[in-house]
C-alpha cells in the first residue's frame, strides 16, 4: 500500500514489526509503499498429548493412563522460544540480504522488552522506535503514524 503523502516516508528501507505474546507480522517500509511481507505465529499445541498414551480407553471401557499428563510451559518461555526466535531469524536474514538497515518495534510493554533482548545484537542495534502498545490488529498506516506523530 502507498503511505499517503502526508505521513512520513522511511529514508532507508525500514523494517516494521507488529508483535504480541503469540503473532508478528513484519511490514517493510520502502520508499512510498508499506507491504507485509511476512508473519510469525505459535499455537499451544503443548495442550495435546502428541507422544500417545495419556488417558486412553481400555476395552472394557475403563480409562487407562500411561505416561504423564502434558506439561503447559509458562507464556514466558513460549514467547522466547518460540515467537522470539522465528522472528529474530527472520530479521536477521532480511538484514544480512540488505533488505533494510534500521527497524521499528510495536508491542505490548512485556513482549516488547523480551522481543527486544532476544533479539542478535546487529537487530538491537538497529532498532530506532519502539511503541509499547498492543497493535497486531490495527491497520499498517495507523502503525507507521504512531511511530512518526
Amino acid at each position: 500500500m502507498k503511505i499517503p503523502q502526508e505521513l512520513p516516508r522511511p529514508e532507508k528501507p525500514t523494517a516494521m514489526v507488529v508483535a504480541d505474546t503469540k503473532n508478528a507480522k513484519i511490514f517493510l517500509a520502502k520508499d512510498d509503499n508499506l507491504e507485509m511481507i511476512d508473519q510469525v505465529a505459535f499455537e499451544k499445541d503443548w495442550l495435546t498429548d502428541s507422544e500417545g498414551g495419556f488417558a486412553q480407553h481400555g476395552s472394557q471401557g475403563e480409562i487407562q493412563s500411561f505416561g504423564n499428563p502434558p506439561v503447559a510451559p509458562d507464556e514466558d518461555r513460549l514467547l522466547k522460544d518460540k515467537l522470539c526466535k522465528s522472528l529474530n531469524d527472520k530479521l536477521l536474514t532480511m538484514y544480512q540480504n540488505k533488505k533494510f538497515g534500521e527497524w521499528l518495534l510495536a508491542a505490548p510493554d512485556y513482549a516488547l522488552k523480551t522481543i527486544e533482548n532476544e533479539m542478535h545484537n546487529y537487530l538491537k542495534n538497529r532498532l530506532v522506535k519502539k511503541e509499547a502498545a498492543n497493535l497486531i490488529n490495527e491497520p499498517p498506516l495507523e502503525i507507521w503514524q504512531r511511530f512518526y506523530k
